[in-house]
C-alpha cells in the first residue's frame, strides 16, 4: 500500500500537504479530489511543475516553501536514495540504515512561519485532512499548527515518517503519535510496507471534543464557584464589620439613653435603636443570600463532574469499540492482502479466472434460495403420498367391517 492509497477520502473535505515529492501519487489522489487543495512544496522548481500541472483546477493552491520557525532561506539537501531529501542534518540512524548516503545536491528553499502561511492560505474549511511527506519536519509543523489553533480543525492526518529519528532535532513515529494522542487523535492504521518509513494513517476521536468543552465547563464553574466563595467571605467579612460597627452604636445609644434624662430623650434614643435592629435585620437577609448563592454553586459543580463522568464513560466504551473493530481488521488484514495479491497477479496475466470466480460466487450466493422452494416442495409432495395410503386403509378397513 502506498501513501497515495493510504490518503483517499470522500474528495469534499480540504486537503492540507506539506511536501510532495512523488508527484505521480499527488496527481493520482488529486484526479477524484473536489474539494480545496493546498499544497505546500518547498522545491520552487517542483512547485512550479505542480502549479503548471493543476493551472485549470482553481481550487487547488500551490505554495513554494517551507514551514519555518521565522521566515527566511533556508537549504533543502536532496540525497542520493529515491524520495529523500531534509531541511536538517543526518543522524546516525539515517547513515546506519543508508550506507554510503550521501548529497546529490543543495537547493535554497524559502522559509515560512505559520503565520504568514495560514493567512495566504486563508481560513480552513472543516474537515482538514492533513498531509505530512516533509522528512525531519513533522514535528514542527504539528507544533506550529497546534499554536496557531488550526490544528483544531484536523480530523485527519496522513503522516509518512520515520520509524526513529532520521534527522537531527526531529522526532520518531512513536513520539509523532504520542503528541497527537494528547490532541485526541488515535492511529486508525499503519501501513509497514516499509518498516522505516511507515504510513500512518491518524484520526480524531469523535468524542474528544465533547470531553474538552465539559472539562472547560468545568474549569468554568470551578471559577466561578472560587470566585463566588471569595465573594461570599469579602461580603460576609463586610456584613461583620457593620454588625460590629452597629453594636457599637447600638452599645452607645443604649449607654446614652441610660444616661439622658427625660422621657422625650429616652424615646428619640429608642427609635434610633430600633432602625439600627432593623438595618442589621436586613444585613442579616443579605448575608444568608449569599450563603444560598455559594450553595447554588456547589450544586452545579456537583452536576457538571456527574455530566463528566457519563462523557468519560461513552468515550471508554467507544474506546473498547475500536479496539475491538481494530483486532479484528488486523487479524484480517493480512489475508485481505494476500487474496488482493493473488487476483492483482491473475489480472495482469490475463487470465479470466477472476471474472468466472465472482460469477461462480454469485451464484453459489443465489443457489441456495433456489434449491429452498424445491426441497419445501418435495417434502409436501411425500407428505400427500403418505397420507394417501392411510386414507385408503381406513376405507377398506371400513368395508370389511
Amino acid at each position: 500500500m502506498t501513501a497515495n492509497e493510504t490518503i483517499q477520502d470522500t474528495g469534499s473535505e480540504t486537503l492540507l500537504v506539506f511536501g510532495a515529492p512523488d508527484r505521480s501519487a499527488v496527481e493520482a489522489h488529486l484526479a477524484d479530489h473536489s474539494g480545496r487543495a493546498i499544497l505546500v512544496e518547498p522545491d520552487p522548481g517542483l512547485a512550479a511543475d505542480l502549479a503548471a500541472a493543476f493551472e485549470k483546477r482553481p481550487e487547488i493552491r500551490v505554495i513554494a516553501g517551507h514551514l519555518a520557525a521565522q521566515d527566511g532561506e533556508a537549504t533543502l539537501s536532496v540525497y542520493n536514495h529515491p524520495g529523500l531529501r531534509g531541511l536538517r542534518a543526518p543522524t546516525d540512524h539515517l547513515r546506519t540504515l543508508f550506507p554510503g548516503l550521501r548529497v546529490l545536491h543543495r537547493q535554497p528553499v524559502q522559509g515560512l512561519t505559520a503565520e504568514h502561511l495560514l493567512a495566504q492560505i486563508g481560513p480552513l474549511q472543516e474537515p482538514v485532512h492533513l498531509w505530512l511527506e516533509a522528512p525531519g519536519e513533522e514535528a514542527g509543523i504539528l507544533d506550529a499548527l497546534r499554536d496557531t489553533g488550526a490544528l483544531a480543525a484536523v480530523m485527519r492526518i496522513t503522516l509518512h515518517c520515520g520509524r526513529e529519528a532520521f534527522f537531527e532535532a526531529a522526532s520518531s513515529a512513536r513520539t509523532l503519535t504520542a503528541g497527537l494522542v494528547q490532541d485526541g487523535f488515535f492511529v486508525s492504521a499503519e501501513d509497514s510496507s516499509d518498516p522505516d518509513w511507515p504510513v500512518l494513517d491518524v484520526r480524531r476521536l469523535p468524542l474528544f471534543g465533547a470531553l474538552r468543552e465539559a472539562e472547560t465547563r468545568i474549569e468554568a464553574l470551578e471559577a466561578e464557584r472560587d470566585q463566588a466563595r471569595q465573594q461570599g467571605k469579602a461580603q460576609a467579612k463586610a456584613l461583620q464589620e457593620q454588625i460590629d460597627a452597629r453594636d457599637t452604636q447600638v452599645a452607645a445609644l443604649e449607654a446614652a439613653l441610660e444616661a439622658a434624662q427625660g422621657e422625650a430623650q429616652a424615646l428619640a434614643l429608642q427609635e434610633q435603636i430600633d432602625a439600627r435592629d432593623t438595618r442589621i435585620d436586613a444585613l442579616e437577609a443579605e448575608l444568608e443570600a449569599a450563603r444560598g448563592d455559594l450553595a447554588m454553586a456547589l450544586r452545579l459543580q456537583t452536576l457538571a463532574q456527574s455530566d463528566t463522568r457519563a462523557l468519560r464513560t461513552q468515550f471508554q466504551k467507544a474506546e473498547a469499540v475500536r479496539l475491538k473493530q481494530a483486532a479484528l481488521l488486523e487479524k484480517l488484514m493480512p489475508r485481505l492482502q494476500q487474496a488482493a495479491a493473488q487476483l492483482h497477479e491473475l489480472v495482469q496475466e490475463g487470465d479470466p479466472a477472476p471474472e468466472q470466480l465472482l460469477e461462480e460466487t454469485a451464484a453459489a450466493k443465489t443457489a441456495p434460495a433456489a434449491r429452498k422452494p424445491a426441497a419445501q416442495t418435495q417434502r409436501k409432495t411425500k407428505a400427500k403420498q403418505g397420507a394417501a395410503p392411510s386414507s385408503r386403509r381406513g376405507s377398506q378397513d371400513g368395508a370389511d367391517g
